[in-house]
């Protein structure tokens, strides 16, 4: 009976690691095509939004602003996506270089503009002009940020406040994204971490797959760090991690 017992487990065992590999491989691929899709709405938007004449009339206005804003935040869902199937089968890596912490503070924040300014939030980036050097995956790190920054932007109110910030510190540089927002309480940051979970609050504010913040903590694992959360209801919260200096 034992012996039987173990036969069907060890067949439920193999079946299910085979449907994992086929949702891997499915969400790898439909976020590959839905990015590629997202690509080009968003500049099909920009031309017609270019060829309309200037300035343009308030609606029109908050209508291309409303399409800009949608296709940025569901490319930052695709890609997450797409990188955590790469994940899941092993074929995530990263490849550090040097690279400019403050500047992809930056850049992020200006990615993600139209989100946060449809919400009327204020949103500070605090770095210094002078190159922040890192060694650090360009790609992968935006990638972090981002879902740290468009994270902000979601569970923040409208006319609160984000702040993205990037500084030098005693073993090298931090780079820290703080926010005004609903906050999580102690023990639930730890589950949402681990990916595919939301917190009640969390999902009565915004939609969303769960999955941002355990994506971004296996590639700062992949660098070496880890992914520091501060946080508690109603309080808003504190993302960090740290990155060793370049010379």
């Amino acid at each position: 009976r034992l012996a039987e017992m173990a036969g069907r487990l060890s067949a439920q065992f193999e079946k299910e690691q085979e449907l994992g590999k086929v949702k891997t491989q499915l969400v790898a691929m439909v976020s590959h095509e839905f990015n590629n899709s997202l690509s080009v709405l968003g500049g099909m938007a920009r031309l017609l939004r270019e060829g309309e004449s200037q300035p343009l009339p308030p609606r029109r206005l908050n209508s291309f602003t409303i399409i800009d804003a949608q296709v940025r935040s569901l490319a930052v869902a695709s890609r997450t996506l797409l990188e955590l199937g790469r994940l899941e089968a092993g074929r995530l890596t990263v490849r550090p270089v040097r690279m400019d912490l403050g500047a992809l503070a930056r850049d992020c924040a200006g990615t993600l503009e139209v989100l946060w300014q449809r919400k009327e939030q204020a949103v500070a980036v605090e770095a210094p002009e002078a190159p922040l050097w890192v060694q650090g995956d360009p790609d992968a790190l935006a990638l972090v940020v981002t879902n740290l920054l468009a994270n902000a932007v979601k569970y923040t109110p409208s006319k609160g406040s984000i702040t993205v910030s990037a500084r030098s510190a005693a073993a090298g540089a931090v780079l820290v994204v703080a926010d005004t927002g609903i906050g999580i309480a102690l023990e639930e940051q730890q589950s949402i971490m681990a990916g595919y979970y939301r917190t009640e609050e969390g999902t009565k504010r915004a939609k969303g797959f769960g999955v941002g913040l355990a994506l971004s903590v296996a590639l700062l694992r992949a660098h070496g760090t880890e992914l520091k959360v501060e946080s508690s209801p109603g309080q808003g919260a504190r993302f960090s991690f740290s990155l060793p200096a370049l010379l």
